[in-house]
């Protein structure tokens, strides 16, 4: 069931870059969520909104290089952030064909604790290690955060690369949450329980899709 989630979703989960100068700096992943160019990734990965670019990765069971040199980089821009939910919602700056699944958006209430999840990402971009890469779990929790932003907490402790990039209900091949980060209990605890020194998170998380739908309703855009 893993395989064929990496099969829809392969060439929908992109790189996400800054052009500074003549190069360009690694910022996560993104993926697409609407056939007229609209992507989503997380907020807290757009240190700049100026001179954004996607780069399609290399995706199938060849063995790939690590390099972007084979693949063209397509302009972005920000269409909107939700800084309450660490969301951004971005559109391609060009005219292109895009193919993509209907049914795309998951129903996060249809979601349960134990379901399997997996995320697509480029987890060691920041190490210009450029490969696509699938991760399994499942849904340990349901949760909100302190300002009532509904989150899934999965058990798999992702790289930084892989933010921004789509968490998928494996059972029904559907994108349910933007993965965000690894969990900080300490971010989601009360103050006054933050006096004991946790250890670090093994888990992740990523935001819900209810809120990416919202955004898309904003734009006139109709859900697939």
């Amino acid at each position: 069931m893993f395989r064929e989630t990496f099969l829809r979703y392969r060439y929908g989960c992109l790189k996400l870059f800054a052009r500074e100068g003549d190069s360009v700096v690694f910022m996560g992943s993104a993926f697409i969520v609407h056939n007229e160019g609209y992507l989503v990734t997380a907020a807290h990965l757009l240190y700049t909104q100026q001179n954004l670019l996607v780069i399609t990765g290399a995706s199938g069971d060849d063995f790939h290089h690590v390099s972007n040199e084979e693949h063209t980089p397509i302009p972005v821009n920000v269409v909107e952030i939700d800084h309450d939910r660490d969301l951004a919602l971005l559109k391609i700056d060009t005219e292109i064909k895009i193919e993509m699944p209907d049914h795309l958006i998951g129903v996060p209430e249809n979601v349960h604790i134990g379901h399997y999840v997996s995320c697509v990402g480029y987890p060691f971009g920041f190490h210009h290690v450029f490969n696509q890469a699938i991760q399994s779990a499942i849904v340990s929790a349901k949760m909100k955060t302190k300002n009532g932003t509904n989150i899934f907490l999965f058990n798999s402790m992702i790289h930084l690369g892989t933010r921004g990039g789509p968490l998928i209900d494996v059972e029904e091949g559907r994108v349910i949450g933007v993965v965000a980060g690894q969990f900080d209990p300490f971010e989601a605890a009360p103050k006054f329980m933050r006096e004991e020194d946790l250890p670090g998170s093994s888990f992740s998380y990523a935001i819900s899709i209810e809120y990416v739908e919202d955004m898309l309703k904003e734009q006139g855009v109709e859900i697939i």
